[in-house]
């Protein structure tokens, strides 16, 4: 039997060899160079003091070759992104791991984009059915407009005023005592609320203005529409005739002194209406009639143009009858210090003789953007769109010679009406009551997101060519 000698014992051996203390240091400097060469060949990889690695693990480093021969497709396509970093276990499961957060982040984008997108439409596809608000018709008045005497004498003072007021719904009883956590209770916090509204006891004032000889009561479905979400809504009639008229300049200071006397003179309107938040509607001449009291009249905050007319061979430019359109693109800033006011334009692609080219909806449109550049940080964006329709499609009847005078269009007449009657409604909720309704560029965004969902609404409900967005 062989023997090992230590020091001066000696000891049986199982190998047959004698192995000294020399041979020991030997060996453990081996293993530090064979750590050193290990490390080297991958990627130069470093170990932190603190991972308390054994002997054991680089003894065991020693008899296996540099490079990893169990490695997973995943791992390689890690590795290769990794380098030239360092390749190891513990950095492939970290970038797993934000792969797997970005992944997860992305996808709750895009479910809280759907979620937006699908809670826009239902926010939208409320203004193409009646609103909350029950219609109550007050008896009609006439009132004697007698601050623009002397413009004006005697009868052609009087206005013919018909008025529409919201009623509130009967209150549910299940509102009262709301359950906590309840779908209907979330879905309200971000929906139109009746009672908000009727708890400031003011409504905003809506005034529209018909047509050259059109009678005011030919527009009942787009004011009772109106009247619906939370409107007060005046119709009128001038005393006027074909042979007797009034020009645009009596015709607009008869439409001041009218939301003048609706604001303070009247004791039933004067209680519930907002004399700082007016919006004025127009169709034909009373578009240009509106548009030309919204260039003096800072309570105008908010403007709706139904096919407007400028002048036209029947109406030329003169004494008494401006041009609107040369209003809007004025660069006189003394005349409006406060800006334009926030503009819908709604054009009939059959105007014909009616609405002639030069003196339309798209004049109007365009001079609605040039006076959003003069005044950037004071008014949202114009916005509008056209319809495949004549220009009185948009009264609830139209007579013989209304129908024999002007182009008919290929949209339906109800069609035509609905759409205007829902954007007119969706513009005035997004300029008094929207929540993004300050001048930012986040706003501005909102309020951009939420046209395009008013067009989608519009083109999904009624066909892809049903209307045609102004640009």
């Amino acid at each position: 039997m062989s023997s090992c000698t230590l020091g001066n014992s000696s000891f049986p051996s199982s190998g047959g060899k004698t192995i000294d203390k020399k041979r020991r240091r030997e060996t453990t400097t081996t293993r530090a160079a064979s750590r050193e060469e290990f490390l080297l060949v991958n990627n130069n990889t470093t170990i932190d003091d603190d991972e308390d690695e054994d002997e054991t693990t680089f003894a065991r480093a020693t008899t296996r070759p540099p490079t990893r021969t169990i490695e997973t497709t995943g791992e390689k396509v890690l590795r290769d992104r990794l380098k030239p970093a360092a390749w190891t276990r513990r950095a492939a499961v970290a970038m797993m791991m934000t792969t797997t957060t970005t992944a997860s982040k992305t996808t709750a984008k895009e479910n809280n984009t759907n979620t937006n997108t699908s809670s826009a439409s239902a926010y939208i596809e409320k203004y193409f059915e009646q609103g909350p608000f029950s219609v109550r018709q007050l008896p009609k008045v006439e009132h004697v407009s007698a601050s623009v005497y002397p413009l004006c004498t005697g009868i052609a003072c009087r206005l013919s005023v018909k008025a529409l007021v919201p009623f509130p719904p009967p209150v549910n009883p299940d509102e009262l005592f709301p359950v906590q956590g309840s779908t209907s209770s979330a879905a309200k916090k971000d929906s139109f609320i009746p009672g908000e509204i009727t708890k400031k006891a003011l409504f905003p004032l809506a005034v529209f203005t018909p047509g050259f000889l059109v009678d005011a009561e030919s527009y009942d479905f787009l004011a009772r529409r109106l009247c619906s979400f939370g409107y007060v809504v005046l119709r009128y009639d001038k005393s006027e005739s074909i042979n007797e008229t009034l020009d645009d300049v009596v015709s607009a200071s008869l439409l001041e002194d009218l939301i003048t006397w609706a604001s303070y003179g009247s004791g039933t309107l004067s209680n519930i209406v907002d004399s700082e938040e007016v919006l004025l509607i127009g169709h034909s001449r009373g578009g240009k009639i509106s548009a030309l009291e919204s260039l003096f009249d800072e309570r105008v905050k908010c403007l709706a143009l139904v096919d407007p007319v400028d002048n036209t061979q029947y109406a030329p430019l003169g004494p008494g009858f401006p041009s609107a359109v040369m209003g809007m693109e004025s660069d006189d800033r003394e005349k409006k210090k406060f800006g334009p006011p926030a503009t819908l334009v709604i054009g009939g692609l059959k105007g014909g003789e009616c609405a002639p080219l030069g003196s339309n909806y798209a004049n109007f449109f365009k001079a609605a953007q040039v006076a959003k550049k003069m005044y950037q940080q004071k008014s949202e964006e114009p916005w509008g769109f056209t319809l495949d329709c004549g220009h009185f499609d948009f009264l609830d009847e139209k007579s013989f010679i209304q129908s024999s005078v002007c182009d008919v269009g290929n949209l339906n007449d109800k069609v035509t009406k609905e759409i205007t009657a829902a954007a007119i409604a969706f513009h005035a909720d997004q300029t008094f009551r929207s929540k993004n309704s300050s001048n930012s560029s986040s706003s501005s965004s909102d309020i951009s997101n939420a046209r395009k969902a008013f067009f989608e609404q519009s083109k999904m409900t009624f066909g892809d060519n049903s209307l045609v967005e102004l640009v």
